[in-house]
């Protein structure tokens, strides 16, 4: 559990991995939520097709990073923060395992999404240069 003696050095901040605060942001609007869930549905079910489900020790370090980056360092803390939250610690571990889902298949196919992202980029620049009435990406 968040809040347990964490696997890494005392006075040493576990990092958390790239792309965990994309995951974890509220999104610029209400559909974002609904998109990620649907990732990570998609990507739990490819994980273990692909036979890379993060287990345990690795849902542990990503908990101890999501909960050092906010400043959740002790157990009691973390505790309140899920009352705070409304979360139990069941569905707390749910989402991070989501989460490593997403990062674990996302790392798997990185080479071979690479040119659609950069699609995918340029069309969101054009798109946004239209919409500030600019006829160029910048």
């Amino acid at each position: 559990m968040p809040g347990d003696p964490p696997d890494h050095d005392a006075g040493e901040t576990p990092r958390p991995p790239a792309g965990l605060d994309e995951l974890a942001r509220q999104g610029a609007n209400p559909q974002v939520p609904a998109k990620k869930v649907l990732l990570a549905y998609l990507a739990q079910a490819e994980a273990r097709r692909l036979g890379i489900t993060p287990g345990a020790a690795e849902l542990q370090a990503l908990a101890d990073a999501f909960c050092a980056e906010i400043g959740l360092t002790q157990r009691a803390d973390v505790d309140d923060w899920l009352v705070q939250a409304g979360l139990t610690h069941a569905e707390f571990m749910a989402v991070l395992a989501d989460f490593a889902a997403v990062l674990a298949v996302e790392q798997h196919y990185r080479a071979d999404l690479a040119g659609r992202v950069a699609l995918h980029r340029r069309l969101m620049a054009a798109r946004a240069g239209r919409a500030a009435g600019t006829t160029r990406p910048e």
